[in-house]
């Protein structure tokens, strides 16, 4: 069993190894199926400094949650500048790519086990609960504006209520491929692999700046 820390012992190590613990019981086993025992056990510390850092295992859930947001939407943000700066007048499938790679690339991150955040987000992201509802809010919901924004000003006709569904609709897409479940290439025969991450991205850009801009365009035809 690994060594007890105490409070005492590089603090934010502790911290640190509580945040990868409770990531992965919550992935598996969900809020109200995890122990702080549990998460203090798989931590290698003791279950009192749980509380000491987080105070109780709500607050421990809302900064597992954060703690990987706020990873993704700093790449996003970083992507989304640099482009800026090569070309201010940006496309859709341009600004597709810098909302849709962060988010899948982190699920296929292996060095940090970036699947048990995207089994975590999926759950919570679709979840209709109150706790759900108030995390995907406060981590997410400035991002989306921006993005949503941006929708509207790179496709003619689109309204704002449109680009909420289309934002809605990609991040649907991102959280189905952040996933290595095996099933594309299943059903591809291997023509589609989970691995092959670049390939994704691409293809989910087609199909999402396709389905954006139809929506602009379906009330003009007859």
């Amino acid at each position: 069993m690994a060594s007890q820390m105490t409070a005492l012992d590089s603090p934010q190590e502790a911290a640190e190894s509580l945040l990868d613990a409770a990531e992965a019981q919550f992935s598996e086993n969900g809020f109200h199926g995890t122990t702080t025992r549990a998460i203090a056990a798989g931590a290698g510390v003791n279950a009192a400094l749980l509380h000491y850092y987080f105070g109780s295992k709500e607050q421990l859930f809302a900064t597992v949650v954060e703690r990987r947001a706020a990873e993704i939407n700093a790449r996003r943000r970083a992507l989304l500048a640099d482009l800026l700066a090569r070309n201010p007048a940006l496309s859709l499938e341009t600004l597709l790519e810098a909302f849709l790679r962060p988010t899948i690339e982190f699920g296929h991150d292996t060095t940090r086990d970036g699947q048990r955040y995207a089994r975590l987000l999926v759950h919570v992201a679709a979840g209709t609960d109150e706790r759900s509802r108030r995390l995907t809010a406060q981590n997410y919901n400035a991002i989306a504006q921006e993005f949503i924004a941006r929708f509207v000003d790179a496709v003619p006709g689109l309204t704002h209520r449109e680009a909420v569904r289309g934002y809605l609709f990609a991040v649907s897409i991102a959280l189905s491929l952040m996933g290595r479940t095996g099933r594309a290439g299943d059903l591809s025969d291997g023509a589609c692999r989970d691995d092959d991450v670049d390939q994704a991205i691409e293809e989910a850009k087609i199909f999402a700046a396709a389905g954006i801009r139809a929506l602009a365009t379906r009330r003009y035809d007859t």
